[in-house]
């Protein structure tokens, strides 16, 4: 995964509304750097996932900062963004599950079974393609729209804020960190899928934000949160792949589009996933706990208050 780009000459004293245009109009030209290359290389599954991290990134950002600017004038290119994340998400999520599958398959020796989830495969993979095609057709009227039309926008919706840039950066953090720990209490029930998937985006956003905000502080302070928050996230990721594809095997079973035997295989294998990704999730959280890592972030967000 490409590292965020740096943003050039970021004074976290300086006001706020100044720093919020700059990472703003960085994260934008990432999505166009990594759309374009898309749009070159879009066999690689690699460049697929660039770019959908630089969109999350991009959306994450405009949603951290939308109080702060003109909602109206945003929600056209907050909405053009959704809709590219999910088109794009069609075609990621099937990279992801050709990478599972491929793995699964070195872990039997059974030929009905290899021959089965070759067959899976190949109809992901062509499932892949249509949605990429999809994806590219929506893709180029929409970048040569949003590299001429987002800087426009985004500086005529960004006003003057009384408050720097760094004390931006402790309201966003802050907010991100309440939010993942109203969230958090979804660890607790192993089977509370949807709220498991709104607490790892929300761990997402609270990562992405310190990540943005990291200039302002010691930065290898805010890269150590940064990772914990990472680890997590993996976690939480590898448990939401596993309940997608356990709901879409039963969907196949009940409706006879797959051999009972490979589907009930897969299922085993994928509960088994989803059961190691989610104790370490809950080592991660136990971990966190007994070393009071979400009382060290809170505090890491304080150190903010030195600027106004």
């Amino acid at each position: 995964m490409a590292k965020a780009s740096e943003i050039q000459d970021l004074d976290c004293g300086a006001s706020a509304s100044e720093g919020l245009l700059k990472v703003l109009l960085t994260r934008g030209d990432e999505v166009v750097k990594f759309g374009t290359l898309a749009l070159e290389n879009g066999e690689d599954a690699e460049v697929i996932h660039d770019l959908r991290v630089s969109i999350r990134r991009l959306r994450s950002a405009l949603r951290d900062f939308s109080e702060f600017m003109d909602k109206k004038a945003l929600k056209p290119i907050r909405r053009k963004l959704k809709l590219l994340a999910y088109m794009l998400g069609a075609v990621r999520d099937r990279d992801v599950v050709c990478d599972a599958l491929e793995k699964l398959k070195n872990k039997t020796e059974e030929e009905s079974l290899i021959q089965g989830i070759e067959k899976l495969i190949m109809e992901q993979k062509e499932v892949r393609a249509q949605a990429f095609d999809f994806f590219v057709q929506n893709l180029k009227p929409q970048l040569r729209e949003f590299n001429s039309v987002f800087p426009e926008i985004i500086i005529a919706s960004t006003g003057r804020i009384g408050f720097s840039f760094g004390h931006l950066g402790k309201i966003v953090i802050t907010e991100n960190l309440e939010t993942f720990l109203r969230s958090s209490t979804s660890l607790y029930d192993p089977f509370d899928i949807e709220s498991l998937h709104e607490l790892r985006i929300a761990g997402k956003r609270l990562r992405y934000s310190i990540e943005t905000f990291s200039i302002c502080s010691q930065q290898e302070v805010a890269e150590h949160f940064s990772s914990k928050i990472a680890e997590m996230q993996s976690a939480l990721g590898e448990l939401h792949d596993a309940d997608v594809w356990i709901q879409g095997l039963k969907n196949r079973l009940v409706d006879e589009r797959i051999d009972k035997k490979l589907g009930l295989w897969l299922v085993s294998e994928f509960v088994k996933k989803r059961t190691q990704s989610y104790r370490e999730a809950i080592r991660l959280w136990s971990n966190w706990i007994e070393s009071n890592f979400l009382e060290n972030l809170r505090d890491y967000a304080e150190t903010f208050d030195r600027y106004k």
